[in-house]
């Protein structure tokens, strides 16, 4: 694979001369000492009230950000700059303190574990499972899914297995990454008589699992259905879209709950 000589960022078409992606990176660097800055005022807080010791803190990210790397920005993809987050617990007690687990785990996992050290059972079937056995040691064979159909506008599947995560796009080549000899991700392995049994291990995961046909065509369906909602509104002068009107100088409660009977 070859990088390609151009940005990527419909939002952002501006950033193509290598200032603006400096004040990007800079930019982001920024937020990031902000944030660091208030993760410490949360435990001081937590450690003033009294109930750091009582107290189960969770730092993770929905997403990353490409920063320029490939010649992307922003997330949309499965490269590890963009779907890899960070996943930092401190235990009170410093239980487990300076583990580090290697094993690929997933947001989903979140609840199931959050359940678990509360004692409590999920009302509803949950796709994620615990991670304290992880935590505590043991090690087991996961496969960890992610979905990002609307970077091409077709299913885009990845399925993380150990070392190795496959980038299943419905209708265009797949991609295979090992991480281990290629953290970034410019070797494609699909396709290839060496990693054969792998790359069919892998996609067939994912293909019993998903049924990207089934996708594809009930996405198909939605953006009819939305043509034909736009074309309605753009002919009839009449407006389906909503938007909420935000004012920062207003509590979030204060806007968008109903007031109160006297």
């Amino acid at each position: 694979m070859r990088p390609i000589r151009r940005w990527i960022a419909g939002s952002t078409p501006n950033l193509r001369d290598p200032e603006s992606l400096r004040r990007l990176r800079r930019a982001y660097y920024g937020l990031v000492t902000y944030l660091d800055d208030k993760v410490g005022g949360l435990l001081a807080t937590l450690e003033e009230t009294g109930l750091l010791d009582n107290t189960v803190v969770v730092f993770t990210s929905d997403h990353g950000d490409m920063l320029c790397e490939k010649e992307m920005v922003q997330k949309r993809c499965f490269y590890e700059w963009s779907c890899r987050v960070p996943l930092i617990v401190r235990f009170p007690d410093q239980w487990q303190a300076g583990t580090t687990v290697e094993t690929p785990t997933s947001l989903l996992d979140l609840l199931p574990t959050f359940c678990e050290l509360a004692g409590a059972e999920a009302s509803l079937p949950q796709d994620g499972t615990s991670l304290l056995p992880i935590i505590e040691g043991q090690r087991a064979e996961r496969h960890i899914f992610a979905q990002a159909h609307e970077a091409v506008g077709a299913p885009c599947i990845m399925v993380r297995e150990g070392r190795f995560k496959y980038n299943y796009i419905h209708g265009h080549q797949p991609q295979l990454f090992d991480l281990e000899s290629d953290p970034g991700e410019w070797n494609n392995l699909a396709g290839t008589a060496e990693h054969a049994a792998t790359e069919t291990r892998l996609r067939e995961l994912i293909l019993d699992r998903f049924n990207p046909d089934k996708m594809a065509a009930d996405n198909l369906d939605s953006l009819y259905r939305r043509r034909l909602i736009r074309d309605v509104m753009y002919k009839h002068d009449a407006s389906w879209n909503h938007a909420t009107t935000f004012d920062p100088r207003r509590g979030a409660l204060d806007q968008y709950l109903p007031p109160l009977s006297p």
